[in-house]
């Protein structure tokens, strides 16, 4: 329904849907020409971005490329999204779970952990204040399971383990 849209807020959205758990080959294909649409929306002087959309930008595309397997770039645009700063807890979350994997991958293992642990706290945190509606400044509902959801990802990934010792919360 959306593979045609031309509004790249639907394009990086549909990716990092589709992307909260790997994907296929004939997924990726499908992806692509959405990923490529948001990639060259951030260059794009003729885009109109606000200052909120181009954080949450960087991580679908750093999920993307985590996904595509280019692990320097996924943590590139990880690193981007952390500089436009923290004040959104899930988008700090989700990005902080995808370079954590994007560290593992590229074998620096206590960089892995130590963003894994950020991330887990925040999704700790948020799950014991439970979880409601949400907004825009701190993250939807939605938005939060996403990180949560890529940080058990992350705890096979990191840990071994399907669940991080530390990722706990009253909701399962």
């Amino acid at each position: 329904h959306f593979a045609g849209t031309a509004d790249p807020v639907v394009a990086e959205r549909i990716v990092k849907i589709n992307l909260l758990v790997p994907a296929d080959k004939s997924v990726m294909d499908s992806l692509k020409p959405l990923a490529e649409l948001a990639i060259k929306s951030m260059s794009d002087t003729n885009s109109y971005l606000e200052d909120w959309m181009i954080p949450w930008r960087c991580v679908s595309l750093a999920l993307w490329e985590y996904r595509c397997g280019d692990y320097k770039a996924a943590a590139t645009w990880c690193h981007q999204c952390l500089g436009y700063g923290t004040q959104n807890g899930s988008r700090t979350a989700t990005v902080r779970v995808i370079l954590a994997m994007a560290n593992e991958k590229l074998n620096k293992d206590e960089d892995a952990r130590s963003e894994l642990m950020q991330a887990v706290e925040l999704i700790n945190n948020k799950f014991k204040s439970g979880l409601d509606y949400g907004n825009g400044n701190q993250g939807f509902w939605f938005d939060w399971v996403e990180a949560r959801i890529l940080a058990r990802e992350a705890a096979i990934l990191i840990e071994g383990t399907p669940q991080p010792a530390s990722l706990t919360s009253p909701v399962n």
